[in-house]
């Protein structure tokens, strides 16, 4: 095989080969809903810059981590309580 027949298999493998890897399974309808209300909760600024959310479960249930103390938790887990009906912060 020439070097030329070479790179031009590696750049097909290479554009077949990387999109089937990004591809994310899609959110439950659960998953969703956090996000939602995450997102409101943002553009409201009632969630400080210190708190992140970190992960959801396929169930709803989401973990967040508060940086450098507890401020801004307490208005941030009450919008959630808001738009969720009652937040779970583990």
């Amino acid at each position: 095989m020439t070097r030329l027949a070479r790179r031009a298999s590696l750049l097909v493998a290479f554009y077949v080969l990387i999109p089937s890897v990004g591809c994310a399974p899609s959110l439950t309808p659960q998953q969703q809903r956090v996000y939602s209300a995450w997102d409101q909760c943002v553009a409201e600024r009632r969630v400080d810059l210190n708190i992140r959310l970190e992960r959801i479960g396929p169930d709803g249930r989401y973990w967040v981590t508060v940086l450098g103390g507890q401020a801004g938790r307490e208005a941030a887990n009450q919008c959630m309580s808001e738009k969720l009906g009652s937040g779970r912060w583990q």
